[in-house]
């Protein structure tokens, strides 16, 4: 009682009146939420001026004048925009959580968590704010903190948490008010009632003049307290400060090392994508907390998140940008597709604008589901391969006979005392020799190795040998008849000779050593290893694709392969076809830069793709094996920072991932290893246990453990009802009803059963002030106001505060993929769900 007269002193600027006392007593914990709200908006000005004159020392110092070193001041420079970008942030985002701790001698600390990485520790008069930036060890304690955790601080020692306020800013242009503020305290006799004042500055001002003017009866003093109690998924699924609220699950899985893979898995609302956009923030923000800044991730236009369709992308791209990387690209599959199609279109042979001999075109058909397999691209990536590799061989013995039309232009060129087309041929047999050698052993690679991974580096290394061999300053030593790209050795000094260098001579002769010896030999090796931009001397890789096909019908079956095979007399190539070939494109071009002034270019057709920093994989399991395969090779080697989440028990569609694993061939083994989210952050508790028990049902028996997970009790929040069609329509009307102006979405096992609902409820609906819309895809469910009838493909990934399911029971549960979307809809609802069975 004292500690709360205390907090209402400080509120008022007075002590209460003995009279009014009882009266206030009884709102005690509402008072203490008031008051402290009151302290953080004093705490809040204090921290903005303080942001304000930090920036304007950053923006306004000069230091070109103290340093001579131009990559000194250009390095000065950078760090200071770095620091200005984050101060931005800090003064843009403020603290989205403040965690009250009591230490062992019963003093209280308050640390305020910053989504950005900068600490604002005192303000200009000294008054400690003890904002501390992100990625400071004592934030990693802090932001997966709960309500009676004990936390180990240096210089403290063990300290409890006693309370958390979680702030929410109202928009990005009011920076002085807080649209939310709740207030949690082991204080409170119920834990799990949490109390939200919805904008903090306007709930504190009317609490203060009620007081003040002593209206009415104190007793009937009623403060606008929000919606009353806040469910745990407004405080801690994504949205605006998911990144100061983390659990320790995603806390320790955002902080792992700055390269390699990491696949998350957990059940629906168990804040996988905040992980994933997590890690991406931190490889971001290390960059300001470190002495040697690595600036590797600095670039935020060159992070990628894949998502599976554009309402993802809406939906993340609001993320990203309060996260402070507004730059940051969010795309689907289909648009990295497209840029790959582009860039390949030549070797593809792709009938596309821009490339006039192409010959294939897309045809609208995903193909058989073994198409999009790993197993599938492997098989198809070594018979080509070896395809290939037969050509360039074949190719190699037939093209030499060129060089015996070669004819000498001078007689001069004799004082060399050099036979260029003898020269020519023993240049042509080194190399040559050399690449069938690789091309015979290239048989025995494991079965497990694609075998034309870095194909166009490894055949770029052997035509830079052959550039150099017959360039002007190769020397090459004639002794024992013959000529030698090395001395004899030993006492005898062999003087060297330049065969291929005209400097000696006319420019005429000059002009016909470069253009008829040197070029033209460079340019027929090129060709015989299709390395070569123009027409007839590119790999036919969708021709030899083709034509590959024919070992393989032992293992797929012979009609399955003759179906892919038939393709080639139409000239049309699938999506399963294009992400095939794709695919094996990209692990050509592994380690293969171009850049035109490389005098030694070749094949840029063959080049590596711009490669992201970073990549994630948003709900991994929708999409299939060979796409997996390629958005995680968008990342760039050096790092391989890639983060893959998803659910498997939220698949819906078939011929997708079934191997995660074999998405990534070059990882290692710990980087296989399978995180797991278990927590549902989005449902209210009673729902996230209907839900984990759903998914225990349709399981294998004991993958999903529910011991110790509490029955779902059903109640107002979560129905069940068995009944004809017409009742069910009267109980889909009273649900939308009493969801008052929250989200609703309808969700239905077919999309016939989704319009046809909404067509016989549209008028209906209309009288509660809403609108009905049938929604057969992800973009039309970002209307907050409407009732949504959809089905459970559209809404993965997304929540509703309601969610209404009429015909239940139509979905098989033995079925893998309708067991899933029975998941996929149980899961959707944050608040309340309803499910209806119809006889």
């Amino acid at each position: 009682m004292d500690e709360i007269r205390k907090q209402i002193s400080s509120l008022l600027g007075q002590e209460p009146e003995d009279s009014v006392w009882e009266a206030l007593a009884d709102s005690g914990d509402e008072v203490r939420l008031v008051a402290e709200a009151d302290h953080e908006i004093g705490v809040l000005d204090i921290f903005n001026l303080q942001v304000d004159a930090e920036l304007e020392q950053q923006r306004n110092s000069d230091i070109s004048t103290a340093l001579a070193n131009p990559h000194a001041l250009d390095t000065v420079n950078t760090h200071k925009h770095a620091t200005i970008e984050v101060l931005e942030e800090l003064r843009r985002r403020a603290f989205g959580k403040v965690v009250t701790l009591e230490n062992e001698r019963g003093e209280q600390l308050k640390y305020r968590v910053s989504q950005a990485n900068y600490s604002i520790i005192k303000g200009a008069r000294g008054e400690l704010l003890n904002v501390v930036n992100r990625l400071a060890p004592v934030s990693r304690k802090l932001a997966p903190a709960e309500v009676g955790d004990v936390i180990e601080l240096p210089q403290q020692g063990e300290c409890e948490v006693i309370s958390i306020d979680l702030l929410d800013r109202f928009d990005a242009g009011r920076l002085d008010t807080f649209s939310q503020m709740q207030y949690l305290s082991v204080l409170l006799e119920d834990p799990d009632s949490r109390m939200v004042l919805s904008n903090v500055r306007s709930a504190v001002d009317s609490w203060k003049a009620r007081y003040s003017e002593q209206v009415g009866d104190l007793a009937e003093i009623s403060m606008d307290l929000g919606d009353g109690p806040i469910s745990e998924d407004e405080s801690e699924s994504l949205g605006s400060n998911f990144y100061t609220r983390t659990t320790k699950a995603q806390e320790e899985l955002m902080s792992r090392p700055a390269r390699g893979l990491l696949i998350v898995e957990g059940i629906a609302g168990s804040g996988k994508t905040s992980v994933a956009l997590g890690r991406v923030k931190q490889l971001h923000d290390a960059r300001y907390s470190v002495e040697e800044r690595d600036e590797f991730f600095a670039d935020q236009s060159s992070m990628t998140g894949f998502v599976l369709n554009k309402q993802l992308i809406i939906y993340l791209e609001k993320a990203v940008n309060e996260l402070g990387l507004p730059n940051m690209r969010v795309r689907e599959f289909k648009d990295l597709q497209s840029d790959l199609l582009r860039q390949r279109a030549q070797i593809l042979q792709l009938k596309i604008p821009g490339n006039p001999k192409g010959a294939f075109s897309a045809l609208r058909s995903s193909g058989q589901p073994f198409e999009s397999s790993m197993n599938w691209l492997r098989d198809v990536e070594r018979s080509l391969t070896t395809k290939f590799l037969g050509e360039i061989r074949d190719c190699l013995q037939k093209r030499a006979d060129w060089i015996d039309r070669v004819k000498m232009e001078d007689a001069r060129l004799g004082k060399l005392r050099v036979d260029h087309a003898s020269l020519l041929h023993q240049v042509w047999d080194i190399v040559s020799s050399e690449l069938i050698s690789y091309i015979d052993k290239s048989e025995n690679t494991p079965e497990d190795r694609f075998l034309g991974e870095g194909l166009a580096k490894r055949l770029k290394g052997y035509y830079e040998k052959f550039y150099d061999l017959v360039s002007e300053d190769s020397r090459w030593y004639y002794y024992e008849g013959g000529w030698h790209t090395r001395p004899r050795g030993g006492d005898v000094i062999d003087e060297p000779l330049l065969p291929f260098n005209g400097r000696q001579f006319p420019s005429r002769i000059q002009n016909w050593l470069k253009n008829s010896i040197r070029d033209r030999a460079r340019t027929e090796f090129r060709q015989a290893m299709f390395m070569d931009t123009t027409a007839g001397n590119m790999p036919l890789i969708t021709s030899w694709y083709f034509e590959s096909l024919e070992g393989l019908s032992a293992k797929y079956g012979d009609l399955e392969v003759k179906e892919v095979a038939s393709r080639e007399a139409d000239q049309r190539l699938t999506n399963a076809d294009m992400n095939v070939l794709l695919a094996i494109c990209e692990l050509y071009s592994k380690g293969h830069t171009y850049s035109e002034t490389d005098q030694k270019r070749i094949a840029a057709f063959l080049a590596e793709p711009r490669y992201s920093s970073t990549v994630f994989i948003d709900e991994v399991q929708d999409f299939t094996e060979i796409e997996v395969f390629l958005m995680g090779r968008q990342a760039d080697p050096r790092r391989s920072a890639v983060t893959a989440v998803g659910d498997f028990k939220q698949q819906l569609y078939v011929g997708k991932v079934s191997s995660l694993s074999a998405c990534f061939p070059n990882a290692n083994s710990s980087e296989l290893e399978v995180a797991q989210l278990t927590e549902n952050k989005r449902q209210t508790k009673n729902l996230a246990n209907h839900s984990l028990h759903f998914r225990a049902k349709i399981s294998e028996e004991g993958s999903v453990s529910v011991s110790g997970v509490p029955e779902p009790i059903y109640g107002d929040d979560l129905t069940s009802d068995t009944c004809g069609l017409e009742t069910a329509k009267e109980h889909v009307l009273k649900y939308i009803e009493n969801a008052s102006f929250g989200s609703v979405a309808v969700i239905l096992p077919t999309d016939e059963l989704a319009e046809q609902l909404e067509s016989e409820l549209r008028d209906d609906i209309s009288m509660f002030f809403r609108e009905s819309t049938y929604s057969k895809d992800s973009r039309d469910l970002n209307r907050k106001i409407d009732i949504h009838f959809t089905t459970p493909r559209p809404t993965k990934g997304l929540e509703f505060d309601v969610v209404i399911a009429p015909y239940f029971n139509h979905f098989d549960l033995e079925n893998h993929i309708e067991a899933n979307s029975a998941y996929v809809t149980v899961s959707r609802s944050r608040k309340r769900l309803h499910l209806i069975d119809i006889h």
